[in-house]
């Protein structure tokens, strides 16, 4: 598997192409024609944490997933909260970004591991604590 520091983003005329140093390679040799001489190295983008607490009676799985991520095929971390217990949960806006305000949850049921919430998830902020009472929500404590 590739590491996303790895990751070069190509520009070919007015569209942007992210390959691995194999691919581009490959296409080389291929004789096919990269034409502009712009890249970049792709870093990853700066964590932001939340605290979730789990005031339910079942053990949940929190799921971050990062705030540019739209496709969500795979998270960030995977925490399981047993009941009366908390986790600090970390994600990133995205590959490239320098800070992080704000990333996306979805909350599991930790027995069934279904999911709780829908579509893109709940958008949370970075720096603050959620409470888990039931449901597919979480309630925002801190900051107010």
């Amino acid at each position: 598997m590739n590491n996303l520091t790895n990751l070069i983003i190509l520009q070919c005329h007015n569209t942007y192409i992210v390959m691995d140093p194999i691919t581009i390679a490959a296409v080389a040799s291929a004789g096919a024609a990269v034409t502009g001489t712009a890249y970049t190295i792709l870093k990853p983008g700066s964590t932001g944490a939340i605290t979730v607490c789990n005031t339910s009676s079942r053990e949940i799985i929190i799921s971050t997933y990062d705030l540019g991520d739209n496709v969500q095929l795979k998270s960030y971390e995977n925490k399981t909260i047993p009941p009366n217990d908390y986790s600090e949960c970390f994600a990133t806006e995205g590959i490239g970004r320098s800070s992080c305000n704000s990333f996306y949850v979805h909350i599991y049921d930790g027995s069934t591991s279904s999911c709780l919430t829908s579509s893109w998830g709940i958008k949370v902020s970075v720096g603050s604590v959620y409470n888990y009472n039931s449901g597919n929500t979480l309630q925002k404590k801190i900051p107010a």
